[in-house]
């Protein structure tokens, strides 16, 4: 009996995930002539670093590049400099595991101590520009047109 239902349930859980897989999870064709492995590489690294200054004169970039916001100097820093790296990535604040902004001040740790708020503002533009390569190609079944989905 037990094993007539988990059977059943395997069953539906299988025709769910086909479902799913033909409505919501498109595969992305590629409808434009693909181009190079060299030229693509080169043409998302050319990306990424747009997206990067970009993001890096969002803020200003003489501002961004001479200083520390928020939590990023007296929390993550301070602890990048003063705790081991497990102790330090994996600590909580107000509560919250904040990972990636502890990685980020793992980063500003790495350099001197005067070069420390370039770097923290470099990779955290490297981050949100990671982000949205990220969400491009994942976007790319759904919203087909490269223009729209650039926007």
């Amino acid at each position: 009996m037990v094993r007539a239902m988990w059977k059943r349930a395997m069953v539906a859980i299988g025709e769910l995930r086909s479902r799913l897989d033909e409505t919501l999870f498109l595969s992305s064709r590629d409808d434009h002539p693909t181009i190079g492995a060299p030229k693509r590489i080169l043409l998302l690294f050319g990306f990424l670093a747009l997206a990067i200054f970009l993001q890096l004169l969002r803020g200003g970039p003489l501002t961004l590049l001479d200083s520390l916001w928020a939590e990023d100097g007296s929390i993550f820093l301070q602890g990048a400099l003063s705790d081991r790296f497990i102790h330090n990535v994996f600590s909580t604040y107000a509560s919250y595991l904040v990972v990636v902004p502890r990685l980020i001040g793992e980063v500003g740790a790495l350099v001197p101590l005067r070069e420390a708020s370039a770097a923290i503002a470099i990779a955290s533009a490297a981050t949100v520009a990671l982000s949205g390569l990220a969400a491009w190609y994942a976007s790319a079944a759904l919203i087909r047109n490269p223009y729209l989905r650039g926007t």
